[in-house]
């Protein structure tokens, strides 16, 4: 297991019409991963220009920890709960320079 300090940016655009389907989602999603194992930060964000764009800032214990995440039942759930709902997502791994 990679023992790495992880920080994750999860970008999420909502088809307009479903946004609040998919805001009712990530709420949901944000309370079921911060008792994950390894999850030391789970913050979501809504633009403030643009109300159909979400944002996670993630802090994980290690890269492996994060994996898990992504494969958890959380996650398996909220896709698909959004199925159909969701333009676009873009997930950034960013290492840390100090």
């Amino acid at each position: 297991m990679s023992n790495q300090e992880t920080t994750v940016v999860a970008k999420i655009l909502a088809k307009p019409s479903q946004k609040e389907l998919v805001r009712f989602q990530l709420l949901k999603l944000v309370e079921e991963t911060r008792t994950e194992e390894g999850c030391i930060l789970y913050d979501l964000h809504q633009d403030s220009k643009n109300e159909n764009l979400f944002l996670f800032y993630e802090k994980w214990a290690s890269h492996d920890l994060w994996q898990d995440h992504i494969k958890a039942k959380p996650l398996k759930r909220f896709r698909k709960a959004t199925k159909g709902a969701i333009e676009e997502i873009i997930v950034n791994e960013l290492a840390h320079i100090k």
